[in-house]
């Protein structure tokens, strides 16, 4: 059986005492590409990193350091809960966000899903 080179393992998430794998999702095509998505997204949500982050049920610092951490390595994994709650607040699909396939959101858009 072949693995894909595009497919990754991402980090483990700790629900009460007991960790859980989280199921592999698309690795997309380079950490620096998903690192200008979502740079795109917060330009065209019209928003700073720290709200952005608040209004994708994240922490405050969470997007920008997310930004940082996957433009400085492309060894960075993301959790799949982080990129599900991302695609679902600006109305983008997972795989746009991974792999910058499909139509690419428009600014209008973005800040009408994230409610700006």
């Amino acid at each position: 059986m072949e693995t894909s080179p595009f497919t990754t393992g991402l980090t483990s998430t700790t629900e009460g005492s007991a960790a859980r794998a989280v199921a592999p999702v698309s690795k997309p095509l380079t950490n620096r590409a998903l690192a200008m998505r979502l740079c795109q997204l917060v330009a065209h949500a019209g928003l700073s990193e720290r709200e952005f982050s608040l209004r994708c049920g994240r922490s405050g610092a969470h997007i920008g350091l997310l930004i940082d951490r996957l433009s400085a390595s492309e060894r960075a994994d993301v959790q799949r809960r982080t990129l599900v709650s991302i695609a679902d607040a600006c109305g983008v699909t997972l795989d746009w966000l991974l792999t910058g396939r499909g139509a690419e959101p428009s600014a209008e858009h973005v800040r009408r899903c994230i409610g700006r």
